[in-house]
Formats: structure tokens, C-alpha cells, sequence
């Protein structure tokens, strides 16, 4: 008796428990119903006739799989009603808009009118309940491979990165979000976890909200070249404007009558502002900075979606903390750990190729070495078409700044002097070098990631050019602004190295190389638009233009074609 009491007593503190789970999803079974007829039907065609993009190539074979390990049953409907998952989702897609998608490629309206129709008839013809079903499937799939890879291949804007790590299957993903209670922590999951990532989708909210509002769609009335302390009628709506962009405190204003000063408190602002917009922060209101400041807020918004998009298109999880240099912010990025924390994050300005004849490459590749005090071996194009005819007319100052000719195929070590003679054989069996020293353009160190487009990062001995706003000068690698930084950072895993002992070998022994003991995942990048943790957002030119090509191949629609790391999955 006393062991029944006991066992009644325990199921009845069990059973509230029980009842706070979460209830599962109802298994899908098997069907050769009308419904399951009419959705192997519709899919057998490859196109959907109400959706905004009615061919699904790019992800027929994932939504097929699907439905067939649950013999074609409806999945997002339960008695010819929508299920709490399927509305659920159908909000889902509603937002795309503030992850920098758009909501009319998935459908949203038209899915929404369906499911009210559906659910207010009860029973629908198998035919509509297909298109409901198979038009929300196909949405999530292409929206879930949205935020997880981006929409447009990397390899269409020549983006050279390896495909991301397999995870798991498209159609298994699909099936995870018809239960409701797993759908919004699916679709967080499946986005990236970078915080970069992160903090411009608060930013894409932040400038939403702002875009449309009256302080930023009325002009101000700039003078030209203003200048600190000179009269300013529209002082007061800048202030506001630029307490509204973080660039300002937002303080107790001056008087009405008395804010008409192109103040110092104003120009403290302004030139946060023209931070933030890389130019020149001198407080004046040049021409340029004029133009920022009357463009339109919808064009922030514009980057940081293509920005958004970009950050989708990297291979993660990496395979180690990664280097990432943004080429139009001049700009890198060393994550010492994941998953990343912007505070632990190195950063230095860097040097990137010139925008008019040697854009800098965009790739990843993996740092394996370093070299301390390197040669620089003169790329092939820049000897023939520069140094080359240069030596001919001014080779004494060539040679002052450590230019040789060595034989292509001899002895490295046996420099030859740069005489008309030997100028000849350039290109055929001699090339140039750069021996290591104060006027070697790689500077005291050179970081490897060997690659196709021979491009690497390297120490500079023009350190002058840190200083200006963009900086688009080099032949194409990455000058860094803090080498030693850099070099504590690859070799943090070798004790033997740090400040003292890199700098002694940049002073030290020519061409020493050392080996990396955890290759670093280096990805050279490219985005105009970054946020920060304390909410400063930045912008930056399109030195490339490569924003109106992206912009042109996101308005084709889908299908953009498959996307590779899901071949196979």
C-alpha cells in the first residue's frame, strides 16, 4: 500500500512537468490522398505558378526530399488549415526585409492571403492546399539558404572562398521548421555569428526607422566651404540630424535664436560624422562632406544590405580564428577567438591595391609562414612595364634603393648589377629583386598565405600613408598598419616568439623564415557599410564599384543557381 501510495504521489509531481514541455510536432505519415497527389503534381512541373519567382530549380530537389520521406503529405497543414508553424513562418518571411532581404521574393502577401482562405473554407480543392503548401516550402528553403549563404554565389561577383563546411541537409532544415516550437531557433542558428554580422542587422533597423523620417527627407541649407564660427541658419537641424546619426550628445540645444553658429560642439560632431564616412575629419564642410550629409538615409540602408549579404557568403564555422581585411574601409580584422568578441578582436588600418590599375583580389587563403626581413621578388608585370624601362634611364637610384637582377633559373644568391646589358636578358633568363633593408617595399616583414594572385600582407616602409582617408595605393597586397601586432598574433601559439623577439628578427638576419605552428584562415573582403557594439555605424566608398554590380545580379531573382555546400548534403 505504501509502495502504491509512493508511486501515485510521484507520478503527480511528475505530470506538471510534463505538461510545461514543449508538445511535439505531429509526424507527417505517408498518403496517397487527393492532397498528397496534387503536391507530387505541382512539384513534378519544377515551377510554381504564383509565386514571384515561379521557377524553383534552385531548390526542387531539397523540398522533393522532403515531401517524399513523408510520402508527399502536406507539411504545413493540418485538417486543410494552416498549422501554427506554417503562420508562424509565413511572419517570418514578412521580415525579411529587416535582414536585409526582401520580403517580396518569399511571398509573404500572397502566402498570407492563401492561408487565410484556406483556413477560412476548411476545405480547400487538394489543388490549392498544394500550391499553399508547396509556395511555403519552396519560400523557407530559399530563405533559410538566404541567411545562411547569401543569394547571389560568391563566384558570380569573382569571389574566390571555399564552400562552407557541410552541414545539415536543406530538406532536413524544412523539416525542423514545421514544428513551431524549433523555428525560430533553427533560423537564428543559420545565420552567421560574427559580430559584424550581428551589429549591422541592428543597424539595418536603426537606419530603417530613420529613412522616411522628416528630419532626413528635408534639405539643409549648407553654405559652401563652411567653416568653424561662421553664421549657420540650419544649425539647429543639423544638430538634430546628427543627434539622431550618434555622431552628437544629445545635450541640452542652445536657444532657438542662438543656434545659428556653426558651432564647436557642432563641428566636434561633424567631424565624427566625416569619420564614420571616410573623409577627412577636419570639421569643415567641404563639398564632399556636404554631399553625405544631404544624401538620403535609404542609400545607407542599400549598403548595408549588400553588406549583409557579403558577410553570408564566408565558409563558417572557420576552421581557426580568422584575419578578415575589408578592402574599401582599409581596414583589418584578427579574431583571437571564437566564437568572436568585438573587444578581443585586433584591428589595424591597412594599404590595399589601387582602384584605377591593381584592385586587390578578393579570396581566402591560409597564412602558413613569415618572413622577417624579406626579398621582394618584383611581380612580372610591374618589372616589365615599370622598374624595367625606369632602370634604363635611372638604374643608379634603382640600385641605391636595392634592386638586382638574379638569374631565373641559377643561384639566387649571385646578384647582378642593373647594366644596359643585363637589362636585355629582363624577362627572358634574369628578374628583379629587392634586397631587404631600409628601402625594401615589403618593409621588415612579410606575412604568407601562398595563392594564385601572388597578393599577401606585408610591413611598409611608407608608413605616411596611414594618415590619409583612403588609402588605395599598393600593387595589390595588403600593407598593414601594425606589423609586429600582427606577427604576435600568427605566432601565439610559439612562446619563443613575441614583442622583443619580433622586433630583434625585423633587425635581424635576411629572408628568415618561420613557420606557422596553427595556419590562420586569412579572407580578403568587401563591404561599405560596418557596425560597431557601441552602436557608431560606418560607411565607406565603393573604391571598386563592385555595389551596382552585386545590386544588378540580387535584382535577376531566383533562381540564383544552387548553392555548392549544399551538393551532396
Amino acid at each position: 500500500m505504501r509502495a502504491l501510495a509512493t508511486l501515485l504521489l510521484s507520478l503527480f509531481l511528475v505530470l506538471p512537468a510534463q505538461a510545461k514541455s514543449r508538445p511535439k510536432a505531429k509526424p507527417r505519415t505517408a498518403s496517397n490522398s487527393g492532397e498528397a497527389t496534387a503536391v507530387r503534381n505541382l512539384l513534378a512541373t519544377g515551377r510554381h505558378p504564383n509565386l514571384s519567382w515561379p521557377v524553383v530549380s534552385d531548390v526542387r530537389e531539397d523540398v522533393e526530399r522532403m515531401y517524399a520521406r513523408h510520402g508527399y503529405a502536406p507539411a504545413w497543414l493540418e485538417n486543410a488549415r494552416p498549422t501554427p508553424a506554417a503562420n508562424s513562418m509565413i511572419d517570418q518571411l514578412a521580415g525579411a526585409d529587416s535582414l536585409g532581404l526582401a520580403a517580396s521574393d518569399y511571398d509573404a502577401d500572397w502566402l498570407r492571403t492563401q492561408g487565410h482562405r484556406l483556413a477560412s473554407e476548411g476545405a480547400a480543392a487538394p489543388s490549392e492546399q498544394a500550391k499553399f503548401d508547396v509556395g511555403l516550402s519552396i519560400a523557407a528553403a530559399r530563405f533559410v539558404d538566404a541567411i545562411e549563404h547569401g543569394r547571389v554565389p560568391p563566384s558570380a561577383m569573382s569571389v574566390q572562398y571555399p564552400a562552407s563546411p557541410k552541414g545539415a541537409p536543406l530538406d532536413a532544415i524544412l523539416d525542423s521548421l514545421t514544428n513551431e516550437f524549433e523555428q525560430a531557433g533553427v533560423l537564428e542558428r543559420h545565420q552567421p555569428a560574427l559580430w559584424h554580422y550581428r551589429y549591422l542587422k541592428n543597424a539595418l533597423a536603426r537606419y530603417r526607422r530613420l529613412e522616411n523620417d522628416p528630419l532626413f527627407t528635408t534639405a539643409l541649407a549648407l553654405p559652401r566651404d563652411l567653416k568653424p564660427g561662421a553664421r549657420f541658419k540650419d544649425a539647429a537641424k543639423l544638430r538634430r540630424r546628427l543627434v539622431a546619426l550618434g555622431d552628437l550628445g544629445a545635450a541640452k540645444p542652445p536657444k532657438a535664436k542662438a543656434d545659428t553658429v556653426y558651432s564647436a560642439e557642432l563641428v566636434a560632431g561633424i567631424k565624427h560624422f566625416q569619420r564614420r564616412h571616410g573623409l577627412d575629419p577636419d570639421g569643415v564642410i567641404w563639398p564632399n562632406t556636404a554631399e553625405e550629409l544631404q544624401r538620403p538615409l535609404s542609400e545607407g540602408v542599400r549598403k548595408i544590405r549588400l553588406a549583409l549579404e557579403r558577410w553570408r557568403w564566408l565558409p563558417v564555422p572557420f576552421t581557426a580564428p580568422p584575419i578578415l581585411v575589408n578592402v574599401p574601409a582599409f581596414r583589418l580584422y584578427a579574431y583571437r577567438e571564437l566564437p568572436d568578441v568585438e573587444e578581443q578582436t585586433l584591428a589595424m588600418d591597412v594599404l590595399v591595391g589601387a582602384a584605377d590599375r591593381n584592385a586587390t583580389p578578393l579570396f581566402a587563403g591560409s597564412m602558413t609562414y613569415l618572413v622577417f626581413r624579406p626579398y621582394w621578388e618584383v611581380p612580372t608585370e610591374l618589372m616589365m612595364d615599370e622598374l624595367g624601362p625606369r632602370a634604363a634611364w635611372d638604374g643608379e637610384k634603382l640600385a641605391e634603393s636595392g634592386i638586382v637582377l638574379v638569374k631565373k633559373d641559377g643561384d639566387p644568391s649571385k646578384n647582378l648589377p642593373l647594366t644596359p646589358e643585363n637589362l636585355q636578358r629582363l624577362g627572358r633568363d634574369l628578374r628583379m629583386r629587392q634586397l631587404p633593408g631600409e628601402h625594401n617595399a615589403l618593409g621588415r616583414v612579410k606575412f604568407m598565405f601562398p595563392n594564385q594572385h601572388d597578393v599577401y600582407l606585408h610591413d611598409t616602409q611608407v608608413g605616411g600613408l596611414f594618415a590619409l582617408a583612403r588609402r588605395d595605393f599598393s600593387h595589390g597586397c595588403i600593407r598593414v598598419g601594425d606589423p609586429v601586432a600582427l606577427a604576435e598574433f600568427v605566432l601565439k601559439d610559439q612562446p619563443e616568439w613575441n614583442e622583443g623577439t619580433i622586433k630583434a628578427a625585423m633587425d635581424g638576419e635576411d629572408n628568415h623564415r618561420v613557420d606557422l605552428v596553427n595556419p590562420v584562415p586569412v579572407f580578403v573582403t568587401y563591404t561599405t557599410a560596418a557596425a560597431f557594439a557601441d552602436g557608431e555605424v560606418r560607411f565607406y566608398g565603393d573604391i571598386y564599384g563592385l555595389d551596382s554590380k552585386l545590386e544588378a545580379l540580387l535584382a535577376k531573382g531566383y533562381p540564383y543557381g544552387a548553392t555548392p555546400s549544399r551538393k551532396g548534403a
